[in-house]
């Protein structure tokens, strides 16, 4: 959102304690980011800019209803997309489903065209079991870029919970086709056939989601599943260690500790 993009012009106090705000947030000073905000407020308090920075720098101090608070008066003085789609992702974070629906509703008479919009919608509209709605939304993201993989990885999750197993995995094919190197469809498309009981193939896919990504710890976890179907003992084995290698080593990582 540009500072200019407001009718009313910054004055120049309000132009010197912005900058000092810049310069605050930059040295990772965000309190005193927001103390030099809050006074280029005082001196312009119709500048929807100011309450839309306010906003993002309250959201990083973890101050969520200052945040909304702040996000709300610049849409108030001025409605623009980016309030719109941070308000939007706030009201996710919150899991105010319904609020962030609405939000992004309001976005996309802005700007109907914004593919990324739409598929976070369209993820908001999974989450709350609006299923076709998603596809829709999926969907129309494709119409709007097809070169985008994510679309079609979105589409196939929601396909597949709609029990459109072929259509489901035609998208992640296309997914794949389009970035070859895509662990997540590579494993979601394994998880199909591991439900379809084909067996080889489920292994063939979480050997190439663990080859794009060596830490996979899910895709050890189904291809060892998937080899004790096929018998596989030692191969099972073999994979269910890694699974615990992995855990055991993300722990150590964050420091916790084990016996």
């Amino acid at each position: 959102m540009d500072k200019t993009a407001n009718s009313k012009r910054l004055s120049a106090a309000g132009e010197k304690f912005l900058q000092r705000a810049n310069e605050e947030e930059l040295e990772n000073n965000l309190c005193g980011a927001l103390l030099y905000l809050n006074f280029a407020i005082k001196f312009n308090p119709e500048h929807a800019y100011l309450y839309y920075k306010r906003a993002l720098l309250k959201f990083k101090t973890k101050n969520m209803v200052g945040s909304m608070d702040d996000f709300t008066k610049s849409l108030t003085l001025d409605p623009r997309v980016l309030p719109f789609l941070e308000r939007a992702r706030l009201k996710s974070l919150l899991k105010d489903y319904k609020g962030a629906i609405k939000d992004y509703n309001e976005l996309i008479k802005i700007s109907p065209v914004l593919s990324s919009v739409l598929c976070e919608r369209g993820i908001i509209k999974q989450k709350m079991v609006d299923l076709n709605g998603a596809f829709i939304d999926f969907s129309n993201c494709i119409d709007i870029d097809p070169g985008n993989e994510r679309f079609y990885f979105h589409r196939a999750s929601v396909a597949y919970q709609l029990g459109l197993i072929d259509k489901s995995l035609k998208d992640y094919d296309k997914a794949i086709q389009v970035k070859p190197e895509y662990s997540s469809a590579y494993f979601c498309r394994g998880l199909i056939f591991f439900d379809l009981n084909r067996l080889d193939l489920a292994v063939e896919d979480f050997s190439q989601a663990i080859a794009f990504y060596q830490e996979f710890r899910s895709a050890f976890l189904f291809r060892g599943k998937t080899f004790l179907k096929l018998k596989k003992i030692l191969a099972a084995q073999a994979d269910f260690k890694k699974v615990n290698a992995i855990l055991t080593k993300r722990k150590k990582s964050k420091g916790i500790t084990t016996k």
